[in-house]
């Protein structure tokens, strides 16, 4: 797993004086640890009438899921292209495979893939195939990671 965060040893040196100086240590804990990329406005501007959403978890937390089968980055303000196949979908969020029926099922949402890729063909959102050509190549394969 890849490192995202870590912290350098002028940090360590400056919590540690403060704690045995008796001085206050938060505002080196708030630089270290970095505000959410979460951004509400952006989930009320970008959401269709009826559609719901759920946050992915706390490492993916500026991720969100809708209930219309959307996966949309809050921080950098984009959709994402999941990868769909006849039975499913998945997508690569932070050196992780997302399972979006699980999600769906923990949300108590109707997952129905038809549905889901009639509405992305509606709307024009990109998406791409997994699965196997006529001739049996892979087109693309995901590494599942359970």
């Amino acid at each position: 797993m890849k490192r995202t965060r870590y912290v350098s040893d002028g940090y360590v040196e400056k919590i540690t004086n403060g704690i045995y100086n008796d001085r206050p240590i938060q505002p080196y804990i708030d630089e270290i640890n970095p505000p959410d990329k979460f951004n509400k406005e952006v989930v009320d501007k970008l959401l269709l009438r009826g559609e719901r959403y759920a946050q992915l978890d706390a490492d993916r937390s500026h991720i969100i899921l809708t209930s219309f089968g959307r996966i949309i980055n809050t921080h950098l303000i984009r959709q994402l292209s999941p990868l769909m196949s006849a039975k499913g979908m998945h997508i690569y969020a932070i050196d992780r495979n997302v399972r979006i029926k699980k999600i769906f099922k923990e949300q108590e949402w109707e997952f129905d893939i038809t549905a889901i890729k009639k509405r992305y063909i509606k709307y024009k959102w990109k998406w791409n195939v997994m699965g196997k050509k006529a001739d049996g190549r892979v087109i693309r394969r995901p590494f599942v990671i359970e």
